[in-house]
Order: structure tokens, then C-alpha cells, then sequence
């Protein structure tokens, strides 16, 4: 996350009387292109496109996967064709799709990658799929347009469900983002420009280099990395995102790229509402999540302040959360530590 220097540990905690910003609804997407090989042990065997937001907005400079909020465009009654016969009537299955819908949309705008149902609507050249880019960035109605006169189906139904997080009350611009995944196949990386071969896709690998566009204007660079790659460039300060990106990128570390559709087996999207406390004795930055023996979804907990704003650990329960270190403005994960008995694993649905 980006934050403030910790001068006053009481104002990392919203008073109650003090009203938090309005949820935005947004989706994201992260798409996951493999690589040829076997990969060496700690290696995962796929990339995933990562943007560079540019210096303006609220995540300046910080890299993300594609996404945004959704816009209204996303829930037209001209989507609602890809809706079953069993799930129209499906509130829940209506409203996954506005953010599946909004996911895609984004991505074509912001990077110029059109996933269809087909894989990667082969019959539109490069420079059709720029120029269209453009004009949905410009008016998002375009992307109705797009579909009708080039007969395309967004691809909605490849979408993984991942995770869904809500960012903190304490925060001036709050989201209710859902992430989801998409497995290219080896042909859509092929045309990419990304289907290079596990040894070849080090960490210093030019090849990395997105070949899709990106709008310059939101976006301003985008490469692929292995998951591990991409922490490691964090951990070195050499690339910067929020905590939801890093506990993602570490839970997909050790996935490998056939069981990215495992995700798809879960009942219901897994809610993450991270909770920013100063703890401990040396008055440590940490993000409680979902499952942790402190975090206030926690049965029976009861989260106490001393009159300094720091907030008192138990000693026995379940444990999920993050630690931070300091630089400046900027606070930069160290580790996330899970300890989970069965019920609060699944309770977490980790």
C-alpha cells in the first residue's frame, strides 16, 4: 500500500464518527501467458502483464495489473446476452458479469489486448486493435461497437474468478475491486510476442518487454514477469505496487500455470478486508486479514487501543497478516505470515 509516515498511530484508524469514502466498484485482470519448458524448482512456468501507471491519479507511478472502475457502459443491456438461460434471473451472476465486462473493457483500453471468446479475435490486425484501443480509451460505448461490427464475444467466460478486496475505511479513495484470471493459450502468447522459453525468461529477459500498446496517458510502460520475478524487483525497490498485487503474486508463486483454473472450483470469490494496525512493542505497520485472531471478522474478537493508538496482541489463535517497513512515504511488505488452523483456512479461503 501507499501510505502516510506513521507521525500519530491513532490516525491509521478511521474514528467512527468520521464517514468513510464511498466504494467504487472495479475489476481487474491478470493475464497469465505461458512459457515453453520445465521450469527449475522455486520457478513458476508462466508471466503475467504487468502496467505501469503513469504519475497521475491516485496509484501514481505504481505498477498494477489491467483494470479500472466500472462504467456504465459495462452494465448495458447488451451484455445480457451472455448470460445463461439458468443464471438471467441470478443477481449475483448479473453483477459478476458487470465487473467481468469492465475487467476486459479496461484491458483493451490500457494496454490494447482484446481476449474474446476466440482466442485473441485473429481476424482484426495490430494496427486495428490500436486504433480501436484508442477509441473505446475515448468513449467506452465504442466497445459495444467493436463487437457488433466485427462479430466478436467478449471472452467472459474465460475469466477465473480470484480474489475480491475492499480497501480500508482509513483510505481518501476506497475500491470493491474483483481480480480475475485468464490462461492464454501458447497461440495468443505466440502472438503477443511472450512465448519464450522458461530458461530465456530470467529476470533481465528484454523479451519481457510487453508487445502490446499501452495509452501513454494512464499507462506509461508494461512488461511480463514470473510472479517470483516481479516480488523480487519489489523487494529491491525496482518495481512498487499495493498489497493486494504482492499478496497475490505470492499466493501464485507456487501455482503453476495448469492450476491457475483451479480457482474456478472455489463456491465464492474470497473477500479480503484489510485492517492497518500498529502492533508490538516496536510499534510496527502490520495488515490484518481475513482468518487473523485480531481482525475484527474474527468470532468473538474484541480489538483494543491503548491511548497511544497501538493496538494490544493476544497470545494464542490464528495468525494471517502482513508486516511492513517504512521508506519515506512508502510502505514496503517485508512478509505475510499464515498460521491457519483448518476452520480459519477456510473461514480466510486461502
Amino acid at each position: 500500500m501507499q501510505a502516510r509516515p506513521v507521525i500519530n498511530a491513532a490516525k491509521m484508524i478511521r474514528s467512527p464518527t468520521e464517514p468513510s469514502p464511498v466504494l467504487r466498484p472495479s475489476a481487474s485482470i491478470i493475464i497469465a501467458a505461458p512459457l515453453r519448458g520445465k521450469p527449475a524448482p522455486g520457478q513458476a512456468d508462466y508471466r503475467i502483464l504487468m502496467l505501469k501507471r503513469s504519475s497521475r491519479g491516485a496509484f501514481k507511478n505504481l505498477h498494477a495489473f489491467p483494470g479500472g472502475v466500472v462504467d456504465p457502459i459495462d452494465k448495458d443491456p447488451y451484455w445480457q446476452s451472455y448470460l445463461s438461460a439458468t443464471n438471467a434471473s441470478d443477481v449475483e451472476a448479473q453483477v459478476d458479469l458487470v465487473y467481468r465486462v469492465c475487467a476486459l473493457r479496461e484491458a483493451f483500453e490500457e494496454c490494447g489486448i482484446l481476449l474474446a471468446e476466440s482466442p485473441l479475435a485473429s481476424s482484426l490486425t495490430a494496427e486495428e486493435l490500436r486504433e480501436w484501443s484508442k477509441k473505446v480509451y475515448a468513449a467506452p460505448n465504442e466497445m459495444i461497437q467493436l463487437c457488433e461490427q466485427h462479430q466478436l464475444r467478449l471472452g467472459v467466460s474465460r475469466l477465473i474468478p480470484y480474489q475480491r478486496w475492499i480497501t480500508p475505511p482509513q483510505e481518501p479513495r476506497r475500491f470493491d475491486a474483483r481480480f480475475y484470471i485468464i490462461a492464454l493459450t501458447e497461440a495468443e502468447a505466440e502472438r503477443l510476442g511472450v512465448f519464450a522459453s522458461v530458461s530465456d525468461a530470467g529476470i533481465d529477459d528484454p523479451r519481457a518487454q510487453a508487445a502490446a500498446h499501452h495509452d501513454g496517458y494512464e499507462i506509461v510502460d508494461s512488461a511480463w514477469y514470473r510472479p517470483e520475478v516481479a516480488l523480487a524487483r519489489y523487494a529491491r525497490r525496482e518495481l512498487e505496487f499495493i498489497l493486494p498485487q504482492w499478496c497475490m503474486l505470492d499466493t501464485l508463486r507456487s501455482v503453476s500455470f495448469t492450476q491457475l483454473g483451479t480457482f474456478a472450483d472455489m463456491q465464492t470469490m474470497p473477500l479480503y478486508s484489510p485492517e492497518f494496525r500498529i502492533m508490538g512493542k516496536d510499534h510496527q505497520l502490520i495488515a490484518l486479514l481475513q482468518g487473523d485472531r485480531m481482525h475484527s471478522a474474527s468470532p468473538g474478537v474484541k480489538q483494543q487501543l491503548r491511548d497511544d493508538g497501538i493496538m494490544e496482541d493476544v497470545p494464542d489463535g490464528p495468525v494471517h497478516r502482513v508486516r511492513f517497513d517504512l521508506a519515506g512515504s512508502i510502505a514496503y511488505v517485508t512478509e505475510r505470515i499464515c498460521k491457519l488452523d483448518e476452520s480459519a483456512a477456510s473461514a480466510a479461503k486461502l
